[in-house]
């Protein structure tokens, strides 16, 4: 996994900021030859190792709750970690390079995609395809030979401890993405692939974006968590960010890839842009709600985050969503820069007389940029210098979810100033191309948050999702529990 975490480090810069750049620019091979040549090299190498690694890895999960695990250990586990560098090192010094294609967001071995078809194979990467079709067949496979293995043969040994059966079930889903992505990626280099296939397949990690928050909201619909004010607004932004993806995320990766503007679909671009703005003043409102409810909960000021304030908290910013949509401006999209403006003739003419400026919006947006920090700051010198005792009190749970919000907000203040940047100042092009990026992230990373960091989340996660975990508890209560049965549960907590 350290391996693997090394390598998407190594492999972003290429295939994310790369790609970005290249697209900003409008860069074609012929620009930089060398550059893309190399680049492409090397995304190409170190994606072969890294699909071999994937499959290593799915290999060792399914055969460690086996005998097969002994092949993994001593000094197996050198000719497992070393021998993927193998194929790293052939596909530097023999493999044909992915090319960028900006026509189809992507990179691939034809150089000449969309203008002349690789008819003769000239360009056909064999060891890449096979590879690729190895990786969305093996893996699926392993998983499927493992789940029968558990249930006919191997069922009595599977009382592992439960961080084994949670890493389990994380790498499964890591693994069955990476098939998924080699299957897209295979097929996004057949000749005859539909264009709109091709541009899909390169950023199909929005989609992965979208399923993410599926697990967030139905761990947040819990009734136990519904208690509580701060898990109520995460539920509130968690569904806003889903509905403003689609915006944001999808129809402006469909605006590019058809080359759309506003002429072209005038009343649906307004009306999205009105509902994308309406929807972000609400969740700007959220954000610093959630801010200031988790700063208040270590204090005496927690009162006003019960009862009936509750109410207040929770539907307050709803109506500055109805005024923005009423009476708002709305966001047009421009594809030279690859986001949305008020100015819709912005890179043509400057509104230069405010016409098409959003006060609310940019008033807000440095409201959200200015206090949410603001917040923060002022209860970490409270923290320390005034309440420094009664933070002894504080569970390692309410520290570990003050800490995800903190992260969070503080991307969403970062976003919103980059945002109120672009619409005012005459920035150069990558900057308001990166303020659109901005948005999408902002959009997406409570999800991964919450996930990879919330052990609340893990764990009601792993108890909605765990076989029998809904009656278990009361099983065990109504029927009487005997010695050998008492052996049999190897130590697990009674009721």
């Amino acid at each position: 996994m350290l391996i693997l975490a090394i390598l998407d480090m190594a492999l972003l810069p290429g295939s994310a900021f790369a790609t970005s750049y290249f697209l900003m620019k409008g860069t074609v091979f012929c620009d930089h030859p060398t550059m893309i040549y190399f680049i492409g090299v090397w995304l190409l190498a170190l994606w072969m190792g890294y699909a071999l690694y994937a499959i290593i890895l799915a290999l060792n999960r399914c055969v460690s709750f086996t005998r097969l695990d002994m092949y993994f250990k001593g000094n197996w586990e050198y000719f497992w970690l070393i021998s993927p560098w193998f194929m790293i090192l052939y596909h530097f010094l023999y493999g044909t390079p992915v090319i960028f294609t900006p026509q189809y967001y992507g990179w691939f071995f034809n150089p000449h995609m969309g203008y002349f078809e690789d008819i003769d194979g000239q360009y056909f990467n064999w060891a890449h395809t096979i590879e690729n079709i190895i990786v969305a067949t093996a893996i699926p496979l392993l998983y499927v030979v493992f789940f029968f293995y558990v249930k006919k043969i191997g069922k009595g040994r599977t009382n592992e401890p439960r961080d084994d059966k949670n890493l389990f079930g994380q790498i499964l889903t890591m693994s069955l993405i990476i098939s998924a992505a080699a299957v897209t990626y295979f097929v996004m280099q057949l000749s005859f692939t539909p264009y709109w296939v091709k541009c899909t397949g390169h950023y199909g990690w929005i989609i992965v974006q979208e399923i993410l928050y599926v697990p967030v909201v139905y761990v947040l619909v819990d009734k136990e968590l519904r208690q509580f004010l701060c898990y109520r607004i995460m539920l509130m932004l968690a569904v806003l960010d889903m509905v403003i993806l689609l915006g944001s995320a999808f129809a402006t990766a469909y605006f590019l890839m058809n080359g759309i503007v506003y002429c072209d679909h005038p009343t649906f671009m307004y009306f999205l842009g009105l509902w994308m703005m309406a929807l972000w003043m609400g969740y700007a409102l959220y954000a610093i709600i959630l801010a200031l409810n988790r700063c208040a909960a270590f204090t005496t000021m927690d009162v006003y985050f019960k009862g009936n304030w509750q109410y207040f908290w929770l539907i307050g910013p709803w109506f500055m969503v109805v005024y923005q949509a009423a009476f708002g401006s709305p966001g047009i999209f421009i594809p030279q820069y690859y986001g949305w403006f008020f100015n819709p003739h912005m890179g043509y003419f400057e509104d230069t007389e405010g016409r098409y400026f959003n006060w609310a919006h940019s008033i807000e947006n440095i409201v959200v940029a200015t206090v949410i920090p603001l917040l923060y700051l002022i209860f970490y010198f409270y923290v320390r210098r005034i309440a420094k005792g009664r933070t002894d009190n504080m569970s390692s749970n309410d520290r570990n979810l003050f800490a995800q919000i903190f992260i969070m907000s503080l991307i969403i203040s970062v976003a919103a100033m980059v945002y109120f940047f672009m619409q005012t100042l005459f920035l150069p092009s990558w900057v308001k191309s990166m303020g659109h990026y901005g948005w999408i992230v902002v959009q997406g990373c409570p999800a991964v948050i919450y996930l990879t960091g919330n052990r609340t989340f893990q764990k009601k996660l792993f108890k909605k999702t765990a076989p029998g975990s809904n009656n278990s508890l009361s099983a065990r209560q109504q029927k009487p529990v005997d010695t050998k049965t008492l052996k049999s549960l190897n130590s697990s907590p009674l009721p």
